[in-house]
């Protein structure tokens, strides 16, 4: 969270979360996310039968979730540039409202 508190000015095009690996749960991770910058939204690698469903993720904020037995190098990819391609539309659609209030 520090990371990207951090790089607000200058934030990820993309995150990755292996949603076993924190101290906290995903969805505190997204939810502290959201505290930090509006745009960022992980993608969430999650063990199959994980105690946090993949579907709530997304309603919190989760950019995708994918269950590793199901993780493909492709699967990933294309997860990725999704994920990449949304921040971007964001950021650009963010930047033109500015504009426009000016």
């Amino acid at each position: 969270i520090q990371m990207i508190a951090a790089r607000k000015d200058d934030p990820f095009d993309c995150i990755l979360l292996d949603g076993d690996l924190l101290d906290m749960t995903p969805s505190q991770f997204l939810n502290a996310i959201k505290k930090q910058s509006g745009i960022q939204s992980p993608i969430v690698i999650a063990s199959a039968g994980a105690a946090y469903p993949c579907i709530g993720l997304i309603r919190e904020g989760a950019q995708d979730c994918i269950e590793k037995s199901t993780l493909t190098a492709q699967g990933l990819n294309w997860a990725i540039l999704n994920a990449i391609e949304r921040f971007n539309l964001v950021r650009e659609c963010r930047t033109k409202e500015r504009a426009l209030r000016l």
